[in-house]
C-alpha cells in the first residue's frame, strides 16, 4: 500500500512540475501576444539615448536602452520583455551594431507598463518604438511580430519532447503503483483466510 500512495505523491508532484515547466511560461508568453496595447495606448517620452551593456547568460552580453529625459541626469531603462514575468535574455530590444549609431542623440520612445498575471509582476516599461530624428529604428509593428512570435517552432518541439518524457514517466509510475496495489491486496485476501 505505501508503494501506492508514494506513486500517487510522484504523479501530483510530476503534474505540479509540469504545469510549472509548461503550462506557465507558454501562458505567459500567450498572455504577452494577447494584451500587446493598442498604438493609441502607446506612451511617448523624450530625451537622450544612452545604452548598457549587461551580462544576460554565461555566454551572452545583451545593450540594454535607456532614454536619459532632456532635464534630468537619471535615465530609464526600456526592455522588451511584452510578458508579465522578466528574463534577461528576451528582454534585449536591439543588437549592440544597430542602436550604436544613435547613441546620445535625442530619440523618441513609445513603451507601455506591462500588467500583473497571477504572481508575476514586470515593473519595467516595455519599449515598442524608437525613433531618431523623425527616422523609425523600432516600429510598433515589429515589436507587436515580436510579441505574437514569442511561442516559435523550436519552442513547441522542446515542449512537446518534455511533455512526451513526462507522459512515459507518469504512465510507469502509474503501472508501478496499480501493481503495488494489486499485490497489496492480493497479500490482504491471502491474510484473511
Amino acid at each position: 500500500m505505501g508503494n501506492y500512495i508514494t506513486s500517487i505523491i510522484f504523479r501530483i508532484v510530476l503534474l505540479s512540475i509540469w504545469i510549472w515547466i509548461i503550462v506557465i511560461p507558454i501562458s505567459l508568453r500567450k498572455e504577452g501576444m494577447n494584451t500587446f496595447p493598442d498604438k493609441s495606448a502607446i506612451q511617448y517620452s523624450e530625451g537622450t539615448l544612452k545604452t548598457i551593456k549587461r551580462r544576460a547568460s554565461r555566454h551572452h552580453t545583451v545593450t540594454d536602452v535607456v532614454l536619459v529625459p532632456f532635464d534630468s541626469k537619471v535615465g530609464t531603462t526600456y526592455y522588451c520583455d511584452y510578458t508579465a514575468q522578466h528574463t534577461a535574455v528576451s528582454s534585449s530590444c536591439l543588437p549592440e551594431e544597430k542602436i550604436a549609431p544613435y547613441r546620445n542623440q535625442s530619440v523618441r520612445i513609445g513603451w507601455y507598463q506591462k500588467s500583473d498575471v497571477l504572481w508575476f509582476h514586470n515593473p519595467h516599461p516595455q519599449l515598442v518604438s524608437l525613433e531618431v530624428d523623425g527616422e523609425v529604428i523600432r516600429s510598433y509593428e515589429y515589436s507587436l511580430k515580436i510579441a505574437k512570435d514569442r511561442i516559435g517552432i523550436g519552442d513547441i518541439i522542446v515542449y512537446g519532447f518534455i511533455t512526451i518524457g513526462w507522459g512515459i514517466v507518469y504512465v510507469c509510475v502509474s503501472i508501478i503503483g496499480r501493481r503495488s496495489l494489486k499485490e497489496y491486496r492480493k497479500q490482504s485476501k491471502i491474510n484473511e483466510v
